[in-house]
């Protein structure tokens, strides 16, 4: 019988070599892993040969001494568990305290298979209709457990898309995940992580071996795993068609925003363009208010004293078109100065001059509306729109005779046509 210091050996072999396969596989170690998984399953291999060991140790030692910085808890586990291999391998009380301790049951597991596969093709192929069956048990009943943890749902599916051939993905790094979920849960739920070793070790066994056409085929010949492969592969379908469904939906949202950004910029240089404009508008509008101002106060302070003894009347109608004008109804405006004149007819200089005036007014305006209605056409492609339909009919208002403005007036008649026959 093994003494107990043995027996901490072989405690402490499993749980530095669980510790290293949860670290360890990690897609950046991925040629270490394979070392690693050869060192393991030389544990209970009829096989097993001291210089195989050796050379592994030596592979895996320098990588261990390697990230002793970068990752101490790989480093340490590592260490422990290749000293402690080269202490319990090829001992023959190893493999009884590991059953009776119940150890490493996923080696044991490939080991067992391994002695029990004869050299002949007719037991070839019975023992993997045994192992067929066996997983096929498994698969089933795992079906319904596993769903419960969401962390095994993945990998597990992964390794039964592989087998049914729904994917093609190679399922190592799945296989491996669930022998650590396996190990985590082992505690909690001893049977249900020993089912999980067993399923995952068979199909390991088969992914690695290249059998795994023949492993298929007597899988096939078994009605619940025919039925399951339907369900893999219902529910391949449906999680295709989810990944379109949001592939799309991405794809209607990412248009929507760049949408959405283009009709902001849009409507931000709109509102940017008529800023400008009303800023030049207020800007041309005081000065020309500033000049008739000015023009207006040099004429009456000129002529002040001269016309001390102007009738009352006189002022207060040129008053009243001067208020028109300010208004920028130029027509009443000169009306109103003409008025004035009939008051008082020696003073149609001052009349006459009011009224070129409002001429010359007319004439800064339309000019400004002009220039304005060309570059707001030019901007939208020589269609009217309120801005310039609100300018070419001020144009209309001061000059309606104007031949640029009834140049502008039958292209607006021409496109309101156009517009009214769609």
């Amino acid at each position: 019988m093994a003494s107990l210091v043995f027996e901490n050996k072989v405690k402490a072999w499993e749980k530095s070599r669980l510790e290293v396969r949860k670290y360890i596989s990690d897609p950046q170690f991925a040629e270490q892993d394979g070392y690693f998984s050869e060192v393991e399953q030389m544990a209970f291999g009829g096989s097993f040969k001291k210089k195989e060991l050796d050379e592994r140790i030596m592979q895996l030692k320098p990588f261990a001494r390697g990230i002793a910085n970068k990752d101490p808890k790989l480093s340490g586990a590592l260490n422990l568990f290749l000293s402690l291999c080269e202490t319990l391998y090829g001992n023959g009380d190893f493999e009884a305290v590991a059953r009776r301790l119940k150890l490493a049951s996923d080696l044991l597991e490939i080991a067992r298979d391994e002695r029990a596969r004869p050299s002949g093709g007719g037991n070839a192929r019975r023992i993997t209709e045994e192992d067929a069956a066996r997983w096929d048990v498994l698969a089933n009943g795992l079906w319904t457990k596993v769903r419960g943890y969401e962390k095994a749902v993945f990998d597990f599916l992964c390794v039964l898309f592989y087998v049914a051939e729904v994917r093609r993905d190679n399922p190592s790094a799945n296989l491996r995940s669930l022998m650590l979920f396996a190990n985590q849960i082992s505690a909690k739920d001893a049977i249900l992580a020993g089912e999980i070793q067993r399923f995952a070790g068979l199909a390991d066994k088969y992914v690695k071996n290249g059998k795994m056409g023949e492993f298929r085929q007597s899988l096939r010949t078994r009605s619940t795993y025919l039925r399951l492969e339907e369900l893999c592969r219902q529910i391949d379908l449906d999680i295709r068609k989810k990944e379109d469904e949001r592939r799309r939906a991405e794809e209607r949202e990412a248009k929507e925003r760049e949408k959405r950004r283009r009709i902001e910029a849009e409507e931000r240089a709109r509102r940017e363009r008529a800023e400008r404009f009303r800023k030049r508008m207020r800007h041309r509008i005081k000065v020309v208010l500033g000049m008739a101002a000015v023009v207006l106060a040099v004429v009456l302070g000129v002529r002040y004293f001269d016309m001390a003894r102007m009738d009352t009347k006189f002022d207060e109608q040129m008053a009243v078109g001067d208020r028109w004008l300010a208004e920028k109804d130029y027509g009443r405006a000169v009306a109103e100065y003409r008025k004035a004149l009939q008051i008082d007819s020696g003073r149609a200089e001052e009349v006459n001059g009011k009224e070129a005036y409002v001429q010359s007014v007319m004439r800064a305006e339309f000019g400004m509306l002009l220039d304005e209605l060309r570059t707001i056409l030019k901007a939208d492609r020589n269609r009217f729109n309120d801005d310039s339909g609100q300018r070419l009919d001020r144009m209309l208002e001061i000059f309606p005779e104007d031949e640029a403005a009834q140049r502008y007036q039958r292209m607006r008649e021409r496109q309101q046509k156009g517009r009214r026959k769609y």
